[in-house]
Parts: structure tokens; sequence; C-alpha cells
């Protein structure tokens, strides 16, 4: 796309129009889990972020996602680069977009060992969450995490009430033909390896 622009004049309107144009491609390509192709188009949206005056909110996102791909790849390393340069960017700490990324750090610390650490600072975010998807969302991740400790009956708690959620969304889904409020639901659930089971007998 830039080919049809000179550097110089990569600035401004210009430059947030191609942030969020890669920006677009970056969520089409993670909702496909074309991890390497989502990091491409990510350091590209976050190449003409920094080209304007962009919202910190906009940046710490795209941060995150490339985060979160490096993480699926078990790339540990980058995974944290990414999140901790989100996380340093926002100064409200109270958004959700700050949470979602403490909360990948967290699992990330999980992931190296650290579960102790992990579970106390998922517990606390959880209880900051403020709508109901956001804290399904941390329960979620709660209960893979009790999941893989092979700690059953807490993992059971939180997995059920993430399952009920996903109930209530497809019920609505299907009675207002609201696919794709669904999907959106879907893409996220779907992250996690514990759920894909759940949407694979729910959606067919």
């Amino acid at each position: 796309m830039e080919e049809r622009f000179e550097e110089k004049e990569l600035v401004g309107k210009k430059a947030q129009f191609m942030a969020m144009s890669y920006t677009r491609l970056t969520t089409l390509f993670s909702d496909l889990y074309f991890h390497e192709q989502a990091i491409y188009f990510g350091k590209l949206s976050l190449y003409y972020y920094n080209k304007y005056t962009a919202s910190p909110l906009h940046k710490a996102w795209i941060l995150d996602e490339i985060g979160l791909h490096f993480d699926i790849l078990n790339n540990y390393d980058s995974a944290r680069y990414y999140y901790k340069k989100g996380e340093e960017i926002l100064f409200d700490t109270n958004s959700s977009t700050y949470r979602d990324i403490a909360t990948h750090l967290a699992f990330l610390s999980y992931k190296r060992g650290d579960s102790v650490t992990a579970i106390n600072h998922l517990y606390k975010i959880k209880n900051q969450a403020e709508s109901e998807h956001e804290y399904t969302s941390r329960c979620l991740t709660i209960g893979e995490i009790y999941y893989h400790e092979h700690r059953l009956d807490s993992a059971w708690h939180y997995l059920s009430i993430v399952y009920k959620k996903i109930i209530v969304l497809v019920q609505k889904s299907r009675r207002q033909n609201g696919w794709q409020r669904l999907r959106k639901h879907k893409v996220e659930m779907q992250k996690s390896m514990i759920m894909r089971v759940f949407w694979s007998l729910l959606l067919t």
C-alpha cells in the first residue's frame, strides 16, 4: 500500500490510514490463527502508529496482540517484551486493555513456572473486571491454569462459569441472528485449548 506515497508523506492522516489498515489485517490473520502473518502486519501497524500522535490505547492493543502471537508460538522472551512495552505506555492502569496485558503477563509467568504468583495476580485482575464479558475471560484463564495443574475441582468451578456464558451467547445469537457478535466471543474463547471442545459441540 505504501508504494503509492513517498516515505516523507506517510505522516499525519496518511500514517493513521496505514496504521488502521494494517491493524485490520492483523485482526484478520489473528482470527485465522496465522500467527506469523499477524505478527508481521502488527509490526507494520505499530510502525505507522509511531508516525503520528496515536492513542496510547491503540498502540498498547497492537503491542499486546503481537505479544500474544509470540506467546502462542512459545517465543516467550519476545512475548514478554511486547507485553511490557504495551504496559509501559498506558497511563490509565484502570483500563480493560491494561488488565488484558496484565492477564497475559500473569499467564506467561505461569508457563515459565511461577504458578503461585500468576494465580494471585489473576485473582486480583478478575476482581477488577468491569463487565460480565471481562469477568468471564478472566475465569477462563484461571480455569485453564487449574486444569493444567490437575486441580480439577477448581478448574471445573471457573470453566463452568465460562461454559454457561457461552450457552447464553449461543441462545441469544440464534434468536437474533447475531452471529457476528458471537464470532467475536468465539475467537477469544478459542485461544484457550480447553474451550475448543465446547465450541465444536455447540456450533455444529
